[in-house]
């Protein structure tokens, strides 16, 4: 992602995509590749899957009753 921002600034800094121009006598427009786009889904997918892990670790945490006699 270095290479994307600083050098060839395809990302804007807030990870932004940034298509320069066309090329010359084509119509083809650039588009995120493969990383960028992998940074995308994990940037969304992130938050959720955390917040899911900790209600599931609150979740048994709370389901454990400790038994009488055994170490907690």
């Amino acid at each position: 992602m270095y290479l994307e921002i600083f050098r060839w600034k395809h990302v804007t800094g807030t990870l932004r995509f940034n298509a320069g121009p066309p090329v010359p006598g084509t119509g083809i427009r650039p588009r995120p590749g493969r990383p960028l786009v992998f940074l995308y889904v994990c940037s969304a997918a992130a938050p959720v899957i955390f917040v899911a892990a900790a209600f599931a670790e609150r979740r048994r945490r709370l389901r454990y009753v400790p038994v009488a006699g055994r170490p907690a």
